[in-house]
């Protein structure tokens, strides 16, 4: 989690990001774009498309009238089919550019896929909290909550974590209620927001963060 804008009107919070498996998808579009631009893929030749030599081989060592022919078995052919599409792919420098292509692929689906992270918005002209969740394709879907639902910004502390300085994290509690206060049909519950994906963090970072979100808070409410 961190702080990626803050003026007067606006507070943004990006968190939940995956930055190492991002890097990794624009590492692999990267070398995948570039051994495709400097190895070019030369045409198939009349060679190439010619049988497999161990495979006319044998049928220049069975010789027989089409009389005496024996029907091909299913698995016979099938290897033979394999065998052919396999050389014609992989001579050359056909296999540094299948593995190019792999790359590009996998790498564009990372860059495409939800692993951006989610951007909390804190907006005092509009007076509401919205959570920007990531979605595939650079699409995104929006929470919005008003300010006087958000009930506490608070710091929080893994107490089973092995590591005594990087346990903590930070969260944000909002305060809802359905129906009539008094009434049977009153319901009032919480829902909590971490803004770290793990607790972490350790206490002056997580603080830090959350002392920032309060102020911006107090501003709002006496705005």
């Amino acid at each position: 989690m961190r702080i990626t804008t803050q003026t007067a009107d606006k507070l943004v919070v990006r968190t939940h990001s995956r930055n190492v498996l991002l890097v990794i998808g624009t590492l692999f579009v990267v070398a995948g774009g570039v051994t495709l631009a400097l190895i070019r893929v030369r045409p198939v030749t009349f060679q190439e498309l010619e049988r497999p030599s161990l495979l006319a081989q044998q049928q220049e060592d069975n010789l027989s009238t089409d009389s005496e022919i024996e029907p091909i078995s299913a698995n016979e052919a099938g290897y033979q089919i394999a065998n052919y599409v396999g050389h014609l792919l992989f001579v050359r420098e056909r296999l540094v550019n299948v593995l190019a292509v792999i790359s590009l692929v996998v790498g564009g689906c990372i860059l495409v896929g939800p692993f951006w992270g989610t951007k909390v918005i804190f907006d005092k002209v509009q007076q509401q909290v919205r959570l920007k969740h990531a979605r595939w394709f650079f699409q995104s879907t929006v929470e919005q909550y008003p300010f006087s639902e958000l009930y506490e910004v608070r710091v929080e502390r893994d107490q089973t974590a092995n590591r005594p300085d990087k346990n903590y994290g930070a969260s944000l509690v909002f305060s809802h209620h359905e129906g009539a206060p008094l009434s049977r049909n009153y319901v009032h519950y919480k829902t909590v927001f971490p803004l770290s994906e793990s607790f972490r963090y350790d206490s002056p970072s997580a603080e830090a963060i959350v002392n920032n979100i309060r102020a911006f808070m107090a501003e709002a409410q006496t705005a």
